[in-house]
């Protein structure tokens, strides 16, 4: 049922819309889930505001480009320019959000561990 379409919906104010989902609650619930199965890519492309063939693209691809990590993927993109770059596992994309897309500070945190590490030897 499209209500948000229908003249109903705008002589009611949606209370007809609300009464239909009460009573088919389950059935909206799955006619959702059925749609962002079958649209997933655009359902993404439209959340990220990417384009959705960038996502289709990576979407293929089942392991992080990063650590090759297999499970709790995502669609890594930069939030500037609004560009796909790749499939990353979660903890790869949080680790690039913590250091702010910045390549320079990824070096400084590297050379900050293997300092580090040497010491431990």
């Amino acid at each position: 049922m499209r209500c948000w379409y229908s003249e109903v919906y705008r002589r009611t104010g949606g209370k007809s819309c609300k009464a239909w989902y009460v009573k088919n609650k389950e059935r909206a619930l799955s006619n959702g889930k059925a749609y962002r199965a079958t649209h997933r890519a655009e359902v993404i492309a439209r959340r990220l505001g990417v384009n959705v063939d960038d996502v289709r693209r990576v979407l293929l691809k089942n392991e992080c480009e990063v650590c090759g990590n297999k499970s709790k993927l995502v669609i890594d993109h930069d939030h500037k320019t609004h560009i796909v770059r790749g499939r990353l596992c979660q903890g790869c994309n949080k680790a690039i959000g913590f250091i702010a897309d910045d390549p320079n500070r990824a070096i400084k945190i590297f050379g900050y561990l293997q300092g580090w590490l040497n010491t431990q030897e």
